[in-house]
């Protein structure tokens, strides 16, 4: 027991350490408090007004909606600790792997840790306002629902860290850990566009509660939404489904902590295991690029490109959008151009952080006194070239799927249209040039992708809007002009002239980006060497 409280405390100890050494880390702490607090305010605020008057005819209703939404967090919470908080922020397994804890103990040390950090504490105060909102019910729903909410954090919790235990250890090798953090990209996506794929905003409104009731049936009886039909169980006098459902409940965080555990000691067993390696023959590709300082810049990061998933599953967002946006403009197919649209925009995004992949590649190149603009170069090269060929080929098929394929005005707004995503994408790729030197923030490493460093969510989620919000002001020429040109009148509207318009804005802020970020980079080239070291230590 005295590993398990250690452990714990060791977990508050630590962030309020990071939080102290960093203002960065002060301001999204608060943030993430703020928010805490909202949440709870408004989940009680809901109970508050949703259970007066609240009786078992009504409740069956608020039944359905409770069970969906529950299976819908526990399902996001899966995914969001996959994708973006990893293995944790304040304690890994692997940092515990020489103190010769006994696995059993240190897993539940681990289990315990995480239920008393900030966002089970949050969900749990959340969650209690269910006992609330059933006040009507009876004392004895009242009681339920207060076990309720504890045991659907603890299924939460065991849920995600056996996931996170199994995508960690049984993708050990560097190919499985890519094409199982492309999976889980494109899962998550799939399953965030789900709603309104299946009920676009043309017939939104026509789902009713009747027509999700056996899907909250099924869903009833999974780990995922079980808790919170253990007070309706109650209130209708099932109490041999309440059994049912708590041993179910039960036998899952049983089987997910014996799955951790097992992942723990093959960990202890695998960790420092060297698999074999691919032997480099000749130079690749650096014989295809300029024999020039920016050349060899450009062959690095098409090498990085080839092995690094976390920046590959960005090249995936375009195709995202254009397949949503494609299925939701059925009956409008020009829809399927915002979805172009949307992926220009959103593959530029990471761009913005390109240094952080580089890891120590960096020091190579400054402990060589490369210049900041060959180094801004080599990457639009890449960049420019990979990019455009791509939305070149997005811009084909949402034309072949809008039917702007053939000739006359329809083609001709098909080409406008390219060009300004041409346009779009170039001034991204120059805004890109500047932020990557100003904002920077931690990534995970490139061979653990599902682990995160300390503090790297809050980061993660605000750096890359300051470039989408960016990219949109960089391009205002061409967004004023769009207007101009459409109120030039009815008949005869030259919109041919936003695609020279849009491209020459997009060149003009490529070369500026890469002259002024070439600049900052020469400035500030020890200090962005010095913030890496730093998040590696991390």
């Amino acid at each position: 027991m005295s590993e398990i409280l250690t452990i714990a405390r060791l977990r508050w100890a630590l962030t309020f350490a990071t939080v102290k050494r960093s203002s960065w880390q002060l301001v999204g702490a608060t943030i993430a408090v703020i928010l805490a607090l909202q949440a709870v305010a408004g989940s009680w605020f809901l109970a508050v007004t949703e259970g007066e008057g609240l009786d078992r005819t009504s409740a069956a209703d608020v039944r359905v909606t409770m069970v969906c939404a529950l299976a819908a967090l526990s399902v996001t919470v899966i995914m969001f600790q996959l994708m973006v908080i990893g293995e944790g922020s304040t304690l890994s397994p692997r940092r515990f792997v020489l103190f010769g804890i006994p696995d059993r103990r240190l897993q539940a040390g681990l289990m315990v840790a995480g239920l008393v950090g900030l966002p089970a504490i949050c969900a749990l105060i959340c969650f209690l306002a269910l006992a609330f909102l059933c006040r009507g019910l009876g004392p004895v729903v009242v009681i339920v629902s207060i076990l309720a909410a504890p045991v659907a954090v603890l299924t939460m919790m065991s849920l995600s860290k056996a996931v996170l235990s199994l995508a960690t250890s049984l993708a050990s090798s560097q190919r499985a850990q890519n094409a199982l953090y492309l999976v889980v990209f494109i899962l998550f996506m799939l399953i965030c566009s789900l709603p309104q794929t299946i009920s676009p905003a043309a017939d939104a409104g026509t789902l009713s509660v009747a027509q999700v009731r056996p899907f909250a049936d099924i869903l009833a009886f999974t780990p995922l939404a079980a808790a919170f039909q253990l007070p309706f169980d109650a209130a209708n006098g099932d109490w041999a489904f309440l059994l049912l459902r708590l041993l179910i409940l039960a036998l899952t965080c049983w089987f997910c902590f014996a799955i951790s555990t097992w992942c723990l000691r093959h960990l202890r067993l695998s960790e420092g295991r060297t698999g074999a390696r691919n032997k480099a023959h000749g130079l690749g590709v650096f014989t295809r690029m300029p024999d020039s300082p920016s050349g060899a810049i450009s062959a690095r990061l098409v090498i990085y490109l080839r092995r690094d998933p976390r920046q590959l599953l960005y090249f995936l967002l375009p195709v995202i959008f254009l397949v949503v946006f494609g299925i939701q403009g059925r009956g409008l197919p020009g829809l399927a151009w915002q979805g172009v649209f949307l992926g220009a925009l959103f593959l530029c995004m990471y761009t913005a952080n390109n240094l952080a992949y580089d890891g120590p590649g960096i020091r190579m190149q400054v402990m060589a006194g490369l210049p900041g603009k060959a180094d801004r170069k080599g990457r639009v090269r890449v960049y420019l070239w990979i990019m455009s060929t791509y939305m070149i080929v997005e811009c084909f098929v949402a034309a072949f799927i809008s039917d702007y394929w053939w000739g006359g005005r329809h083609l001709a707004y098909a080409l406008v249209i390219a060009c300004v995503v041409e346009g779009v994408l170039m001034a991204g790729i120059g805004l890109a040039q500047v932020l990557s030197c100003l904002l920077i923030y931690p990534v995970a490493p490139i061979d653990k992708p599902f682990s995160s460093p300390q503090g790297r969510a809050m980061a993660q989620g605000f750096f890359p809007f300051v470039q989408l919000l960016g990219n949109i002001l960089v391009v205002l020429p061409t967004i004023i002009a769009f207007f101009a040109l459409d109120g030039t009148g009815a008949g005869g509207r030259p919109e041919w002239l936003l695609a020279p318009i849009a491209l020459v804005n997009g060149l003009a802020v490529l070369a500026l980006g890469v002259n002024w970020g070439g600049r900052i980079l020469d400035r500030r080239q020890l200090a962005i060497v010095a913030i890496l070291d730093r998040y590696a230590s991390l």
